[in-house]
């Protein structure tokens, strides 16, 4: 690839395929900056435009004894591809057909890129019913989205990984962004599924 070119790189070119008609272009000088172009891992992420990265301060002491981290986030905005869109859908309650109604974004966490955190900001499709009297209205769910936290999947299946190899919940913390005590919970779980039947409480013999 000529990276001195300034035409923009198709998506295609690079023999990733799309999940929309629009292609996802680069331009020639983001390319000559060091833009890597990898799949993601989440199908249904349609990400526009490029990242917003930020430098953020964060105390990883105590109050008494602070010591000030600096750590970069990098945010990506980007839409979730549902089933149905592009296709006629009809409420469940009267059966008169759905139409768009706007979007709702959700900020999830991703795997971080080395030092630097990932922000996942989610634009998720909302459809309401076309009968006036019908009071139906339905947000469509991020499919990559963590049960019972804000983040992504693959970024609960490394977190789960890091507290396997015997990393610390500080440690966990630290390398992926997370709150000390949403590690936390997710540790407790994994706990419960190990040592417990259905996490009910009842002790594996």
């Amino acid at each position: 690839m000529d990276y001195t070119n300034e035409q923009p790189v198709a998506q295609e070119s690079l023999n990733i395929s799309t999940t929309t008609p629009e292609d996802f272009n680069i331009s020639g000088k983001e390319v000559s900056k060091g833009i890597l172009v990898s799949y993601s891992g989440l199908p249904s992420f349609r990400q526009e435009g490029m990242p917003v990265h930020k430098s953020v301060s964060k105390n990883c002491g105590t109050r008494k004894k602070p010591r000030i981290h600096e750590y970069e986030v990098a945010t990506f905005t980007g839409q979730n591809i549902d089933d149905d869109m592009g296709t006629p859908i009809y409420c469940p309650c009267c059966g008169m057909q759905l139409s768009d109604n706007g979007t709702q974004a959700c900020t999830l966490r991703h795997l971080p890129f080395g030092s630097a955190y990932c922000d996942l900001v989610v634009k998720r499709r909302r459809v309401r019913c076309t009968k006036a009297s019908c009071k139906y209205h339905y947000t469509y769910p991020v499919s990559f989205k963590a049960a019972g936290h804000m983040i992504t999947e693959s970024l609960l299946t490394f977190t789960q990984s890091l507290l396997t190899y015997g990393f610390t919940l500080k440690e966990v913390s630290h390398l992926t962004g997370l709150d000390k005590n949403v590690v936390k919970e997710i540790h407790k779980k994994m706990l419960e599924e190990e040592f417990t039947v259905d996490g009910k409480g009842e002790e594996l013999i």
